[in-house]
């Protein structure tokens, strides 16, 4: 059967009103300021050995985003482009978006699919490297809301490929970081400190996945293209006090050795995310600005890929090479 439409599954964030989780530990009415508690809790689960965790996330939210989230937005923009540019690209297919930690939820939006006609749907999985819970949870996570469904979703057997080394990705990337050093003569941007970043994941997750190596060969690839001579990696985003069980090393320390190595400049790309949502926002915008502020480094931040047009293209040439 030939696919006929286009499922994009995202991480999510927390939106304004009632999350209609299940399980939701307000019962339906997690609105009026508490949609950032129950979102993390539905990440980090609603244990009570979790909560001193959740009350240290949630308050980023109201912190860089009034209690909520632009990821979903941002998203939805994503996906309104990739519907336009398919069209462009002879491949009209209606493009239908879905979280996995907010609504909408895969079933409930599966469940529309089914209902507007649709049987065969090809998954695009929002995330440019693949580990267990960057890529397999999502994976699973869109089949288990379609079994839910009992014979009314659309199949969802066809997994888009992963973008983190595709062109498209790879110039979106450059493009951002050279938009964010426009003005600067060419020297100070090559003895810059230019720091690529991803998710801290779990050691025991990083080791049987592609994770890094695909990070890395994106980070490779990006800065070759905007022609930096060099660049370092880290990560951001892990617990306090994981010590050395998740991905190494933290973006904090990458910015210490820039100044201890006498650099005036750091630029920092979040290569693997997508678009500029909180943990981005918080993690360096934040914590890593204050702290380049302290050591008395520049601090300039390159945003993330959005709706570039190379990076739409790029998930146009993934969908389409599913399709006859």
């Amino acid at each position: 059967m030939a696919i006929d439409s286009v499922l994009i599954i995202g991480f999510g964030g927390p939106t304004p009103g009632p999350c209609r989780r299940e399980g939701c530990r307000c019962k339906d009415e997690c609105n009026g300021g508490s949609e950032a508690i129950c979102f993390v809790s539905g990440i980090l689960g609603d244990k009570r050995e979790r909560e001193d965790r959740v009350q240290e996330i949630a308050p980023h939210y109201k912190e860089t985003g009034g209690g909520f989230s632009p990821y979903n937005e941002l998203t939805f923009q994503q996906a309104n482009a990739l519907t336009e540019a398919l069209k462009l690209a002879g491949t009209p297919l209606p493009v239908y978006t879905a979280f996995r930690h907010w609504m909408p939820w895969p079933k409930d939006v599966l469940a529309q699919m089914y209902e507007d006609g649709y049987r065969n749907t090809a998954v695009v999985i929002v995330a440019p490297h693949q580990s267990f819970v960057s890529w397999d949870w999502y994976i699973n996570t869109v089949k288990e809301a379609a079994e839910a469904l009992d014979g009314k979703s659309p199949a969802v057997e066809t997994i888009c490929d992963c973008i983190g080394n595709h062109q498209g990705f790879i110039q979106a990337i450059a493009t951002s970081i050279r938009t964010a050093t426009n003005g600067w003569d060419e020297q100070r941007f090559l003895d810059a400190e230019l720091i690529m970043t991803a998710h801290a994941i779990p050691k025991m997750f990083e080791k049987d996945s592609p994770y890094r190596p695909q990070f890395a060969e994106t980070s490779e690839l990006a800065a070759k293209s905007c022609g930096h001579p060099e660049h370092t990696l880290a990560f951001q985003s892990m617990p306090d006090g994981v010590g050395d069980t998740w991905s190494t090393p933290p973006v904090t320390d990458k910015i210490k050795e820039a100044h201890a190595a006498g650099k005036k400049d750091v630029i920092i790309h979040a290569a693997g995310f997508l678009v500029d949502h909180t943990e981005v926002t918080f993690d360096l915008d934040i914590e890593a600005k204050e702290l380049c502020e302290e050591l008395g480094l520049n601090y300039t931040r390159a945003r993330c890929v959005h709706s570039d047009p190379a990076f739409i293209n790029a998930l146009v040439d993934v969908v389409t090479a599913v399709c006859p």
